[in-house]
């Protein structure tokens, strides 16, 4: 693979369309944009779920980071379904959504 990292982000499309509170296309290009502006690329899935991906960089770590709570904390957290982080150089998958639930939990928001 020509990646270090690659984060899966699933949105819940029908919280998001039975609120009425935000667009639904409004909701992916944030997402979109989010890790565009982290440096990510997004690569095409053959599922329901966007898939970004970085490669060895000096700040790939951080980016990960920065990209994953941007989105958790922002207003469009509430809609997030599912986000995974697939760790090439391990061969490891986490649970980001929950990661970051029990951050929050043990240490605060």
């Amino acid at each position: 693979m020509d990646y270090l990292y690659k984060i899966t982000v699933e949105i819940d499309n029908e919280k998001v369309l039975s609120l009425q509170q935000h667009d639904l296309d409004a909701v992916y290009k944030t997402v979109r944009e989010a890790f565009a502006g982290c440096n990510f690329k997004e690569v095409p899935t053959d599922n329901k779920r966007l898939a970004f991906v970085i490669g060895d960089g000096n700040d790939s770590f951080s980016e990960v980071g920065i990209a994953a709570n941007a989105l958790h904390d922002s207003w469009l957290g509430k809609y997030l379904k599912k986000m995974e982080w697939y760790d090439m150089s391990d061969d490891s998958t986490e649970d980001m959504l929950r990661e970051i639930q029990e951050f929050d939990n043990e240490y605060g928001k």
